[in-house]
C-alpha cells in the first residue's frame, strides 16, 4: 500500500515527459476540432482574440494557487488549461492578491476570464458566468466522537466553527442569523479548532476540508449534517468577452465522467501525508528518477499498465450504465403498470359513482316536475349540478386516457395516434397530420406503447417551445423496421437545448426508444423546424436482436 504514491509520481512524470513530443499534435488536432463543435460566429470571435487574460488570485488552495515556482495551479487550473488547449488559444496569465483586485482588472479590461471569483451579488450583473465548472456539498463537520445533528437550528447550543469570508458563511448569516460562530480566516484554523477542541462543528464545503484534512493528517471527520446549501465555481469573463462563456460550456459539457474524475483525483484521493513524504523522499533522490525516466522500456511498462487501468474503470462505468438503464425501464413498467391501475379504479369506482350520482339528480328532477307546486330555482340548481358531475365525468375519462389509453389496447397502434393527434390538435390549436400506413401484424403492446409515450413528449414539446402552426405524425413500415417520426414547421431545436444535461424529456424518449431495441435520432433546421425519429425492429427482429444481447 505504500508504494502506490511513488507509482503515481513517477507515472505522472513519464507522462510529463511524452508532454513534448505531443504538443504540436494537439495543436494541431485543437482548430480542426473547434470547427466541428463550434458554431460560425464562435470560430470567428476565438479567430480575433487568440489570447486569453486569465486572472488568478495567488493562495486560494485547493481551487487556485501560484505554488513556489510560480506556476498557475489547482483544480481549476486544470479546467482552464484543458479549456485553453480545446479551444487553440494561448493562456497568459496575470497574478493578484485579493479577489477585488482581480475584479477591478475584469471591469478595466486588464484580463478576459477569472476562474474562481466569489459570483458576489453585485458581480452577477458585471460580468458573464458560465455554468457550474464544480458543485461541492456544504456539510457540517466534527470529530469522530461528535453526536450526529438532525437540523441546522440544532447548532444553536453548540460552538460552531466557519470560514470568513466563504460561500457557507454567506449562507448562514444571510438564512441563519439566529445561530453564532466562531469566524475562522481559513480552512485549515476551522479544521486546527476542531482538532484541538476549540470548537464542535466546522461549517465548509467538503472538497476544501478533505483536502486540508489530508495535508495536515488529521483524523477522519465525522459529517455531522449534510446541508442543502452548495458551494458552485464557475468561469467568470468581462462583459466584453461575454461571448466566450457559452463557448466554455460547450467545452465543459463535452469532458466525460472519466476525465472529471481523473482531475478530482489528482487533487483530492492522491494527495495524501503519504503522498507527500514519498514527495520529499523522490525529490532527494532525482538521479535515481532521472534514470528510470530516461529508460524507454519503463515507459512502455507504465503506458501499458495505466491502459489497463483506464479499460478496466471504463468496463466499470460501462456496466454501471448498463446497470441504471436496466432500472430505468423496470421503473417505466412499473409506472406503465401502476397507471393502468389507477386508471381501471377510477372507471369502476370513480365511473360508478358519477353515473349513480347522474341517474340520482335526473330522477330527482323527474320528481321534482311532477309535483304539484314545481320549484323553478330548485330546478335551475339541479340542472346546474347535472352540468357539473357531466364536466367532472368528462374530466376523469381524459384523466383515465392519460393514464391508460384504452384506445391502445382495443384498436391499436394507429389508431392511438389518430386519437392523440386530434387531442393534441383540440388543445394547443397547432393543426396535426396523421400519415400511418397498414401493417401485416399489430406491434407488441411494450412497443407499442412505448411508441405512444414518445409521440405524446414530442407534441408536448411542439406544444411548448416549437412556435408551430402545423405538426406532421408519420407511422410506416421501412424495410423491416417499424418508423415514427413526428415533425414540424417551427422555429427548430437548438444545439443549446440538445446538450443540456436536464433534457429529461429527450432523455426519457431515448431510453424509451432504446429499451424496445430502437434507435431516436434529433434532427433540427431553423428553416425547417424540428424533426423526431424512432427506428424500431419489427417484431422477429426485434426478438432476435434481443435473444443475440
Amino acid at each position: 500500500m505504500q508504494c502506490r504514491p511513488l507509482i503515481v509520481i513517477v507515472v505522472t512524470a513519464l507522462l510529463q515527459l511524452t508532454t513534448g513530443f505531443s504538443a504540436v499534435a494537439q495543436d494541431e488536432d485543437a482548430n480542426s476540432h473547434t470547427q466541428s463543435w463550434l458554431t460560425p460566429d464562435e470560430q470567428a470571435w476565438l479567430r480575433d482574440h487568440p489570447v486569453l487574460r486569465h486572472g488568478v488570485v495567488r493562495a486560494h488552495e485547493p481551487f487556485e494557487f501560484v505554488d513556489a515556482s510560480g506556476k498557475f495551479t489547482g483544480l481549476m487550473s486544470d479546467y482552464v488549461t484543458i479549456i485553453a488547449q480545446r479551444l487553440g488559444v494561448e493562456l497568459q496569465t496575470v497574478e493578484f492578491d485579493s479577489f477585488a483586485e482581480l475584479a477591478n482588472a475584469m471591469r478595466d479590461g486588464t484580463v478576459d476570464s477569472a476562474s474562481y471569483l466569489p459570483m458576489w451579488r453585485e458581480a452577477q450583473q458585471q460580468f458573464g458566468w458560465s455554468e457550474p465548472i464544480i458543485s461541492m456539498p456544504i456539510a457540517v463537520f466534527g470529530r469522530p466522537d461528535t453526536p450526529l445533528l438532525l437540523e441546522i437550528s440544532a447548532l444553536a447550543q453548540w460552538r460552531v466553527v466557519i470560514e470568513q469570508p466563504s460561500r457557507a458563511h454567506e449562507i448562514f448569516s444571510r438564512d441563519w442569523p439566529e445561530l453564532e460562530f466562531i469566524e475562522v480566516a481559513s480552512t485549515r484554523d476551522g479544521l486546527l479548532a476542531l482538532r484541538d477542541g476549540r470548537a464542535d462543528y466546522f461549517i465548509h464545503n467538503v472538497f476544501s476540508v478533505e483536502y486540508e484534512r489530508r495535508e495536515l493528517g488529521l483524523d477522519t471527520l465525522k459529517v455531522a449534517l449534510q446541508t442543502p446549501y452548495s458551494f458552485d465555481v464557475r468561469i467568470s469573463t468581462s462583459l466584453e468577452d461575454a461571448p466566450l462563456v457559452p463557448i466554455i460550456n460547450k467545452v465543459v459539457a463535452s469532458l466525460s465522467d472519466h476525465e472529471r474524475s481523473l482531475i478530482f483525483d489528482k487533487w483530492v484521493n492522491s494527495r495524501d501525508p503519504g503522498a507527500v513524504s514519498w514527495r520529499r523522499a523522490l525529490l532527494t533522490g532525482a538521479a535515481i528518477l532521472g534514470a528510470i525516466i530516461v529508460v524507454l522500456g519503463g515507459i512502455i511498462f507504465w503506458n501499458r499498465r495505466l491502459t489497463r487501468e483506464v479499460e478496466a474503470r471504463t468496463r466499470d462505468l460501462a456496466e454501471s450504465r448498463e446497470a441504471m438503464r436496466a432500472l430505468a425501464q423496470h421503473l417505466d413498467r412499473v409506472r406503465e403498470e401502476e397507471k393502468s391501475r389507477i386508471a381501471l379504479e377510477m372507471h369502476d369506482e370513480l365511473g360508478h359513482s358519477l353515473t349513480a350520482l347522474t341517474m340520482s339528480i335526473r330522477r330527482l328532477g323527474r320528481s321534482l316536475k311532477k309535483a304539484a307546486a314545481p320549484d323553478a330555482v330548485m330546478q335551475t340548481q339541479l340542472d346546474e349540478l347535472l352540468q357539473l358531475v357531466k364536466q367532472a365525468s368528462a374530466t376523469s375519462r381524459r384523466i383515465m386516457s392519460d393514464l391508460r389509453p384504452s384506445v391502445l389496447a382495443d384498436l391499436g397502434l394507429v389508431a392511438a395516434i389518430e386519437w392523440l393527434a386530434h387531442e393534441f390538435e383540440e388543445h394547443s390549436g397547432v393543426r396535426c397530420v396523421v400519415d400511418a400506413g397498414d401493417f401485416d401484424s399489430e406491434p407488441p403492446y411494450e412497443t407499442s406503447i412505448a411508441l405512444f409515450r414518445i409521440a405524446q413528449e414530442s407534441l408536448t414539446n411542439v406544444a411548448k417551445h416549437a412556435e408551430a402552426s402545423t405538426a406532421t405524425v408519420r407511422l410506416q413500415e421501412k424495410s423491416g423496421r417499424l418508423v415514427l417520426e413526428i415533425s414540424d414547421d417551427g422555429i427548430g431545436i437548438t444545439d443549446d437545448w440538445l446538450s443540456k444535461k436536464d433534457s429529461f424529456g429527450l432523455i426519457g424518449m431515448r431510453e424509451r426508444a432504446i429499451a424496445i431495441g430502437g434507435e431516436l435520432h434529433v434532427l433540427s433546421d431553423d428553416k425547417r423546424g424540428g424533426t423526431v425519429r424512432v427506428e424500431v425492429p419489427l417484431a422477429e427482429k426485434a426478438a432476435a436482436s434481443f435473444a443475440v444481447a
